[in-house]
Formats: structure tokens, sequence, C-alpha cells
């Protein structure tokens, strides 16, 4: 007979977090007012159309879904420093749940653009201030000039709209986490853990803490005793005790366990301990650990590599999961025994550039059932955008029927799929196709050769900004540090077999740039060296002969202009591979205020194209005057 006291834990919902939601807007101040109302004359929609005027408000009557308007002219410029929110006050009549969307311009000359953007939910048929937060956006830099007020993203009834203001809000403070693993795997919890004493937490069961500990558990309603026991030990506790049982004797806990929500509070640590289990505390103190083997392992934790799975500590199954197979992790590997006919091992997800990691390496031995026919190993993945398919599937044919005891590694070249490409979210691995028993080492994915190499360059060069060229001779092909609105830049090879910076021309008639982002020193001058070969018009005219002036840009806030450009030449079209060498000189202003500070490089159009253009060995140098 089922024993009716012996039962599964599980929260009641019935205790709910006593949280004080305070405004996070109350202590916003006001640096700039626009009065609509007044302000309308100075304001039109992408139609050339004048917003109307009604009670002291702007009045917009959509004729179409998405109406925009923006200022046609800048207003006095206010400081990013100054300011980093939008209010409206808004009333906006209508039935569809929609967002508001506010995009900004700065004094960098740069058009409205999806990344100057934000949005927030409408509050419909009635006055109300909305908030548009601009404290994490990275654009939001220099001095903001115009705005754009998109009220509605649907044909809106009526927008009414009394004014715009840029406000002051509190820096952001984040809040840093407390978290609780076992072997790697974080745990959740219904309620944050109390660390008032030690590590009292809420047990249950289905969060994953008793399985990934190896243990199981049982509870006695009737005396509130939950027992926990693993192959060397048991551990009861009775709620509301402040002592324990180990293996039969009574120990004394530091804290009284407690119930919350219908689940049992009690040391984690302690529990733990008691089990024979490690406890190691990180060195911020932001969380804790739980190793089964040794508290050296934690080490092993803290130096994995990003998206290399080694299976190398007992139960730690490093968040994969199994599809027609069981899977543990011993012995250094992870183990499978197929249910089915097709076994496979499913990624945690995963966010990694498919262009830094071109390949993919799985080492395994294994033996297989389908002794009668040929089979593969395979890997199968999914992208932001896609799921996994068919479609999207690399394979490796004529796998064995056993590896006989020793193991094989398998390279799969992933970037050969034409799928493979921007996000990759996660994969799949089919060791083969029949049942039976694999053993995986492991499964790395493996950077492409540079890639590391233009990380690093990247990270030193976020950290260390400076008045030097990054990479300008682009000998760290994997590190592109050039950008342009106007233009794509690529590293490739040059004729003579070395890397340059390829900049492509958008269509039109365009002024086409290559820039790079670097801290000036005020007042300073600055020599600029760089050599370039035009490589035809964006529309394709590659004639010998054509012609075009080239100039340096050196671009700073702070004073009563942003670009700062001197003409270097003539850059000429040639049919051989011969470069020309430029050189110019340009003094930053005492006004700079190292806010978005940019070196620029670019070509006048020919007629009504734009130019496509290499350059290499570009370098910015302060000269004493």
């Amino acid at each position: 007979m089922f024993d009716q006291n012996r039962q599964l834990l599980r929260p009641q919902l019935l205790e709910k977090e006593e949280k004080v939601e305070e405004d996070p807007y109350k202590d916003a101040v006001v640096v700039y007012t626009i009065d609509m109302g007044a302000d309308a004359a100075n304001w039109t929609d992408y139609g050339g159309n004048t917003p109307e005027v009604k009670d002291g408000n702007m009045v917009i009557v959509p004729t179409g879904n998405d109406p925009a308007v923006f200022r046609k002219a800048f207003f006095d410029p206010v400081s990013c420093d100054e300011a980093n929110a939008v209010r409206v006050r808004a009333k906006i009549t209508g039935s569809q749940d929609s967002v508001m969307q506010v995009f900004f311009r700065t004094n960098d000359g740069k058009e409205f653009s999806q990344d100057k953007a934000g949005n927030t939910r409408l509050v419909q048929n009635e006055w109300h201030d909305y908030y548009i937060d601009f404290r994490k956006n990275k654009q939001w830099t220099g001095s903001i000039v115009n705005l754009r007020l998109d009220p509605a993203e649907y044909k809106a009834e009526l927008c009414e709209i009394a004014s715009i203001e840029l406000v002051k809000l509190p820096e952001i403070v984040e809040k840093v986490p407390f978290t609780v693993d076992i072997i790697g795997g974080e745990l959740s919890f219904i309620t944050e853990p109390d660390r008032t004493i030690g590590l009292m937490v809420p047990v249950y069961p289905e969060s994953g803490i008793f399985s990934r500990m190896m243990c199981t558990y049982t509870w006695d309603k009737t005396t509130q005793t939950l027992t926990v026991s693993n192959a060397n030990h048991t551990v009861s506790f009775v709620i509301g005790k402040d002592t324990m049982t180990v293996d039969g004797a009574e120990k004394k806990l530091y804290a009284a366990t407690y119930w919350y929500d219908g689940l049992p509070v009690l040391p984690l640590d302690t529990l733990a301990t008691s089990l024979g289990y490690f406890p190691v505390y990180h060195e911020d103190g932001n969380g804790v650990s739980i190793m089964l083997d040794s508290a050296s392992d934690y080490d092993i934790i803290k130096t994995r590599k990003p998206n290399q799975f080694e299976f190398n500590l007992t139960g730690n199954i490093e968040d994969w999961s199994a599809q027609n197979s069981t899977l543990t992790v011993a012995d250094g590997v992870l183990k499978g025994v197929s249910t089915g006919n097709d076994p496979a091992v499913i990624s945690p997800g995963l966010s990694l550039k498919a262009e830094t990691y071109p390949t993919i390496t799985v080492r395994m031995k294994w033996d297989r059932s389908n002794t009668d026919r040929s089979d593969n190993i395979a890997i199968y993945f999914k992208t932001a955008r896609t799921g996994l398919s068919e479609s999207r599937k690399v394979t490796l044919d004529d796998l064995p029927v056993s590896s006989n005891g020793e193991f094989v590694e398998f390279t799969f070249e992933m970037n050969k799929h034409l799928q493979w490409s921007g996000d990759i979210t996660g994969i799949r691995v089919d060791p083969f196709n029949a049942p039976g028993t694999f053993e995986i080492d492991y499964i790395r994915f493996e950077k492409a050769e540079g890639a590391e190499e233009a990380e690093a360059a990247e990270a030193e060069r976020e950290a260390n900004l400076d008045d030097t060229i990054i990479n300008g001779d682009a000998s760290v092909e994997k590190y592109n540090p050039m950008f342009a609105d106007n233009a794509t830049i690529s590293i490739v090879k040059a004729l003579n077999g070395d890397p340059c910076y390829d900049v492509v021309s958008a269509g039109g008639k365009t002024w086409t740039y290559i820039c790079q982002k670097v801290k000036f020193v005020p007042g300073a001058t600055y020599v600029v060296e760089f050599d370039a070969r035009m490589t035809g018009t964006n529309t394709g005219d590659r004639t010998a002969g054509l012609e075009t002036g080239i100039h340096i840009n050196l671009m700073y806030n702070g004073g009563d202009k942003r670009d700062h450009f001197t003409g270097v030449g003539a850059l000429v079209m040639n049919d051989k591979d011969e470069w020309q060498h430029f050189k110019g000189e340009i003094t930053v202003g005492e006004d700079c205020d190292n806010s978005n500070d940019v070196v620029g490089i670019y070509t006048n159009p020919i007629g009504d194209v734009g130019v496509n253009y290499q350059v290499d060995n570009l370098t910015l140098t302060r000269v004493d005057k």
C-alpha cells in the first residue's frame, strides 16, 4: 500500500513577494522643454505638412499607419550628459494596443535611425506622461539637436501632444544577483535565498536541486520530516527545528528550518557538506558553487572556455539534454544509451557568431546495432531566425559500426553550409541512427584562425581608447574596427596578397567614408597618412582615368561644428595594382569634449555616383608645434 504521508513537495503559490512599486521617474529633472502648441509651426511630417494647434496642443490627425513628426530645424543643443531621457505629455485616442516611439539626432551629423530610438507602450484615451529612457542607448552621446515623434504605430483617431521634454533620470545602479549552482548548473528559487545567517533556501525538488546532487528525497507530511539521501549519507530535517540528523546522529544547525509557500527552507550549504559535497563561495561574494567530488573542481568551472563542452565533472551534463537516449556524465565523458533509432544530444541555448566559429569538433566512441547498413554522424543547427531542420544539417558519412573502444575525433566544417551565418542559437548532435551506446569526450566550437587575437584587440581598444589608429594595416584580419554609414567595409586581400580595407560605396551620389573611433588630445595637431587605390564606382564603372578628390576628416563634439576636414589629393583609377600615398594635417580644437571622436577618410562622388576604394597603412600621429 502507498504511504499517504509520503508526498511530493510543491509550492502552494500562496505567498506573494511584498514589492514596493516605486515610480522609477519620480526624480526626473527637466532640462529642456518644448511647448508643442507654441512650437507646432516648426514641426512637419514627411509629407511636408505642418501639424494643427487646438487648445494650446499640437494636434495630429493620422491619415495612415505610423504617423511621424519632426522638427524642421535643430533646436539649441542639449548635452547628453545633462539629459538622458525624453518625456512626452500626450493623449492618444484609439483602440489598438501599440507603442509610441521617439527618435533623436545628435550633433554627429547623422540622420534619424533605428539605433537612435526608444519606445514605450501606449496608455490610450487619456492624458499621460510617457517616458522614453535612453540611459542604456550607446548612441546617446554628444548633444541632442532634434527629435522625431511617432505617437502610434497604427492609424490612431487623434494624437494630441502638449509637450516634449528632455529630462535627467538618476543613473542606473545594477543589482548583482546572488547565484547558486551545483557543478555549474544554476538553480532557480521561488524566492531569493535568505543570507541573513548562512544560506537558507526554499527546497523545490523540480528545480533540479536533488537530481543535480545525485540524491533522492522523501517527505513525511505527518512528522514534517524531509529526508535526503545519496549513495553514502542520509540527512533528515524536521521543519521548525534547529537540529538535523546525519547518518543517525543529531547535529545542531546555525538556524532553524521553516516554511515558505509550502516548501521547507533549510541551510543548503550545511546539507551539501553533510552529504559529502563541497560548497565553494565565489571570490566576489555573489554566489556559491556546490561541487560533488572536490572543492578544487570549482577551478575547472572557472577556467571553462565559452562554447567548449568537456564533460569532465561527474554528474554535470552542462545543460545538454537527450532525445531517444539516456544521458549521464562520468569518467570525464558524456555517456548515452540509445532507446530508439534516432538518439541525439541537444545543446543548451547558445549565442555565438557563425563567422567566429567555422568548425565543430566532436570526440566520441560508439557501438551501434544496425550492422547491416552504413550510417552517419550529423550536426543540426538553428539560428536566431530559424529552427532545427533537415535543411540545416552537416553530415559525415560512412560511420563504422563500432569504434572498437577507441575515441575518434570528427571535424564538422560548418562554414561550408550556406546557412551557417549570423547568430547560432543551438545545435543537435546525432551520433548515429540506431540503438546503441556512445561516449562523447567533448564537443567544441572551434574559433577561426585569428579570432582570439581579434577579440583581444577589440577588448584592449575598448578599455584603452586613445589617439592612435588600431589595425590600420588590416594585419589582424579577423578584427575590423572600421565603420561607415554609407559604405560596406571589409578586410580583403589586395592584388599583392596583403590584407587591406575594401570600401564599397552605398548606391547613389555618396561621399564614401571609412572611419575609426579614437580619443583626441584637445588642442593637438595630427598628421593622417594612408595608402589608397580606387576600385571603381558604385555603378560598376572601372574606366582607367576616373578621378575624384579624397579627404581626411577629424570629427568631434564640443565646438560650433563637428566636421573638420581637408583635401589631401586626387584619387585616380588605374588598370594596375598601383597605390597612392596621401598625407594631411589638422589641428583639433581646445573645445573638443572627447564624447565622440572619429578619424575619417572620404571620397567625393563622381557625378551622381559614389566611389569604391581600398585603404591600407592608415596612421594617426600627434605632432608637436
